[in-house]
């Protein structure tokens, strides 16, 4: 029921299912993975380490769980916590493809992305990680190094259904390049698609980036940071290259941002603290 509210969005529902089946089934992983997912969609990421922490212990040989533990813990500053957890996620995944992509996951949290980028070749481009698919993890790793062509041959190149990736980085590609007339013309068409396609449907987190990130590609920073602010610590968790993304570029040099990332640290050092506090128990 939880799931199916979710997938509804309705968050509030789902999180209701979410607490009696974890109270029905205290040590089941399945329903502890659905509540770290909630506590994550929540903002509560202390709750969602801790919960996923448990996932392993319910599930020693789950990779996906030591993957999200090692995300968190990059996040958080935990430089230690995430070279162990990546590495257990590499040790115990069998898969060799899926084992690729730790290494080179492993490779992007050490901000690595050139020796990221040389793994991420030899795997298909519609795999598909924990969170997205190779060909948008390999566009913003060549995005990071400035090998903006490759970046762009990538997104053009890409059937995801993630529509909105591939339209902004053929605009920062154009602003790279120093091209402003076509860089407005792609921006334009970013937000427009958005938009339309979101006609009369609630804005979720990724199309309030997007939308975001046309809009100051465009000058038009108000806006900008309208849709921005409030989903500007989900955002940085999950882009690809988290706070290194390239998408983030264009908004670096702002005031908006770096008070924003200001607040960000207070929340993130509340989290590290957490983390650590959790790990002195095992």
């Amino acid at each position: 029921m939880a799931r199916a509210l979710n997938y509804k969005g309705l968050d509030q529902e789902a999180h209701e299912q979410t607490v009696i089946a974890l109270r029905l089934a205290t040590n089941d992983v399945i329903t502890n993975r659905r509540a770290a997912y909630d506590a994550e969609v929540s903002g509560r990421v202390d709750e969602q380490y801790a919960l996923r922490r448990k996932c392993h212990e319910l599930d020693p040989n789950s990779a996906e769980d030591l993957y999200w533990l090692a995300r968190i813990c990059a996040w958080a500053g935990e430089t230690e916590l995430l070279e162990k957890w990546i590495d257990r996620a590499i040790n115990v995944e069998t898969d060799p493809q899926r084992r690729m992509f730790l290494k080179c996951e492993r490779f992007i949290l050490r901000r690595d992305y050139r020796n990221a980028i040389t793994g991420l070749q030899q795997l298909p481009l519609e795999f598909f990680g924990y969170e997205r698919r190779i060909d948008e993890i390999l566009a913003s790793c060549s995005a990071r190094v400035g090998d903006w062509d490759s970046a762009i041959k990538i997104a053009d190149t890409s059937h995801s259904d993630e529509r909105w990736w591939p339209i902004a980085y053929r605009a920062l590609s154009e602003k790279a390049a120093g091209r402003g007339t076509s860089m407005k013309e792609k921006a334009e068409r970013l937000v427009s698609t958005i938009q339309q396609t979101q006609a009369g449907s609630e804005i979720g987190h990724w199309e309030a980036f997007y939308l975001a990130e046309g809009k100051r590609l465009l000058g038009q920073k108000e806006d900008a940071y309208n849709f921005f602010r409030s989903i500007f610590s989900p955002v940085l968790r999950h882009l690809p290259l988290l706070e290194q993304d390239p998408l983030l570029d264009i908004f670096r040099e702002d005031p908006e941002f770096r008070n924003l990332t200001a607040e960000l640290r207070i929340e993130i050092e509340k989290t590290r603290a957490r983390i650590q506090e959790l790990e002195k128990s095992h």
